[in-house]
């Protein structure tokens, strides 16, 4: 931790993050840094292989902004012209929302990426309060269903999360929870070569968490362009792109506590 804090005080030359600028320099000290000679591959079979090939250890801390970046920008521009929302509203929306994740938490991704269709199982949870500023917390990952032996020495059919995300939002919230996703995808495509999709979600039935789920299973390529312009053409306070694109759900984007089954 100390160590941490120090690289945060050389980078902002104080502790104290009080700004978004200064969350989004703080944060690009923990960004993925992939060795020029990488290529993607998706046989790795251990997490400490993975770490090796991006010059990292396991548990090396990883941090990816959602405020900024390729997906993001694609993502606020689909939600400003199918909704008629404006930039502003969505940076609003998107403020202080990062994720933190390591290569273990990769390599749990790229094993999720890889089953068979119609067993890709995803699940969420998050927890208002136990963040700074009284912020929220959302676990993303994995659901793993397998036989596991207890102490009787019976063994029993359990169902367990593998975390690939610990996501930080200023609340349990669509736009922050879809573009987590739409991001995961992006890493599986760069590091693994393997298109990310999902067959089933699993929440507490959160409208936001079960309509991202929806959404995402019907179009998980929403924002795979990488080429997508950061410089958009901004007319009446909305980003204008004269390319056709997936269509929302009429959500606000806030979560609400809701009773909708969310199997994709």
């Amino acid at each position: 931790m100390n160590r941490r804090k120090r690289h945060v005080e050389a980078c902002l030359g104080t502790s104290k993050i009080q700004t978004q600028h200064d969350l989004q320099k703080a944060l690009s000290i923990w960004q993925l840094s992939m060795p020029a000679s990488y290529k993607p591959r998706s046989d790795y079979g251990s997490a400490q292989e993975l770490a090796d090939a991006l010059s990292l250890e396991p548990d090396s801390v990883l941090a990816l902004d959602l405020t900024q970046g390729v997906v993001h920008e694609r993502h606020k521009a689909t939600i400003s012209r199918d909704k008629k929302r404006s930039a502003n509203q969505h940076k609003k929306k998107m403020e202080m929302s990062f994720f933190v994740h390591s290569p273990t938490q990769l390599f749990q991704l790229m094993h999720l990426a890889k089953r068979r269709r119609g067993t890709r199982q995803i699940a969420v949870d998050g927890t208002r309060g136990i963040c700074q500023l009284l912020t929220t917390l959302i676990v993303v990952g994995a659901v793993s269903v397998r036989y596991r032996k207890q102490a009787t020495g019976k063994e029993k059919v359990t169902s367990s999360m593998r975390p690939i995300a610990f996501v930080h939002a200023a609340g349990e919230r669509h736009y922050v929870y879809v573009q987590t996703l739409c991001e995961l995808r992006r890493l599986s495509m760069i590091l693994f070569g393997i298109d990310f999709e999902i067959d089933w979600g699993t929440s507490d039935h959160a409208t936001a968490f079960v309509h991202a789920h929806l959404q995402f299973n019907d179009s998980p390529h929403m924002c795979d362009d990488t080429e997508w312009e950061t410089n958009t053409e901004i007319e009446d306070g909305l980003v204008v792109k004269p390319e056709a694109t997936t269509s929302l759900e009429t959500l606000d984007g806030d979560n609400e506590e809701g009773n909708a089954n969310h199997n994709c």
